[in-house]
């Protein structure tokens, strides 16, 4: 699926805090008690850490950046509390919310870890406040395609959180260091 991900975003020639191969998410995995899903360390090794269409930030392990960071991220659970509905618990809740990217001024987007498989997890999209929660029974680089395709039917078209006015397709992905 990343090859297919390639033809929209294509890689930049600098990659921040990719990791060289995929033994790196051992210890993270370890750290997070947890496995994470195929497809998501697939996206980190090839694209590291950066801005997508200038709205979304995928937050990686790897991040030198705190903010942007997942353990760091994951260690601010209370945080979190505020932008969950009160009805989805927080990871490492069972089922609990992971937090997986930032969608700037609109919200967050988390892995729903119900499922013991982590390639079968789905996404969550939150507003800022928690009022709202859009579910979408897909992996990170499926909700990704869906995103760039901007085919009818598309989450752009027809989500309240994240809309076509709000992504930048002239700027698909920009690493964090290019981006500040």
């Amino acid at each position: 699926m990343v090859e297919q991900l390639r033809k929209y975003l294509p890689v930049p020639d600098v990659s921040d805090d990719a990791p060289a191969s995929m033994d790196a998410f051992l210890d993270i995995e370890k750290q997070l008690s947890c496995t994470l899903p195929t497809d998501y360390k697939h996206f980190v090794l090839t694209y590291g850490t950066g801005w997508i269409g200038d709205i979304m930030l995928i937050y990686t392990p790897f991040s030198s950046k705190e903010d942007f960071n997942l353990l760091k991220r994951v260690k601010r659970r209370k945080d979190y509390r505020i932008i969950v509905p009160d009805e989805l618990p927080i990871y490492p809740e069972k089922d609990g919310m992971l937090p997986l990217a930032y969608i700037q001024d609109n919200g967050s987007i988390f892995w729903h870890t119900k499922s013991p498989n982590p390639d079968e997890w789905t996404i969550v999209l939150t507003q800022t406040r928690g009022e709202y929660f859009e579910t979408y029974d897909m992996n990170l680089l499926a909700f990704l395609l869906n995103i760039f395709s901007n085919a009818e039917g598309s989450l752009l078209k027809t989500s309240k959180i994240i809309g076509q006015d709000d992504f930048d397709f002239d700027l698909p992905f920009v690493p964090h260091s290019l981006a500040e």
